[in-house]
């Protein structure tokens, strides 16, 4: 019964779209991935192998010039941990602590730049990084798509990057922006958190 019901549900969405297999769409240009690297700074280094080996890691507070310590209670939140310092940030119970230089971003710069005004699409896991990186790239007309984006929101950022020249980069949250996006009018995409 489940089967007919998939079945049924399949027709249904079939008379009202259109679908296309990849083999079908053959005026698509391939696909070019393209790995940039980025080297750590001394300070993110040490956070990074100390976190990886101790779980425990500190960091100093661009803001405040203080220490803030940080700790993984296992291994999926040391990955998050290791992920964070290597995105230039290290979230804390009580604070969010930025780094005061990224060498990330600074590659994200200079592919930027290559693009010479070619809208992109940036997706970033962490708000934080969002937000940053929205910030960062605002001369370019900059918007964001996270989880605290209204709907409607969403909608309307989506149609302004899609049909103006007034945003250039979309800065996303994948899990944020996991259906229903079209995004065509960028024919580049960055993974920055990985």
């Amino acid at each position: 019964k489940n089967e007919q019901s998939k079945q049924a549900l399949i027709s249904r969405v079939r008379s009202v779209g259109i679908y296309l297999e990849q083999r079908d769409c053959i005026d698509l240009p391939p696909r070019t991935d393209t790995r940039r690297v980025a080297y750590m700074t001394a300070e993110q280094e040490a956070a990074y192998d100390r976190m990886a080996r101790e779980l425990v890691t500190e960091l100093t507070n661009t803001n405040t010039g203080k220490r803030v310590g940080a700790e993984a209670v296992n291994v999926l939140a040391k990955i998050m941990k290791l992920r964070q310092i290597t995105s230039g940030f290290l979230l804390n119970k009580d604070e969010v602590v930025h780094l005061e230089q990224n060498p990330k971003w600074e590659v994200l710069d200079e592919y930027i730049e290559e693009l010479q005004g070619k809208k992109i699409v940036i997706a970033a896991q962490f708000r934080e990084e969002v937000q940053k990186l929205t910030r960062r790239y605002s001369d370019l007309g900059s918007a964001a798509i996270y989880g605290d984006i209204p709907v409607n929101e969403r909608a309307r950022i989506i149609r302004d990057f899609q049909e103006t020249d007034r945003c250039r980069v979309i800065v996303l949250q994948p899990a944020a922006a996991a259906h229903g996006i079209t995004l065509t009018a960028a024919s580049h995409l960055c993974f920055t958190s990985l």
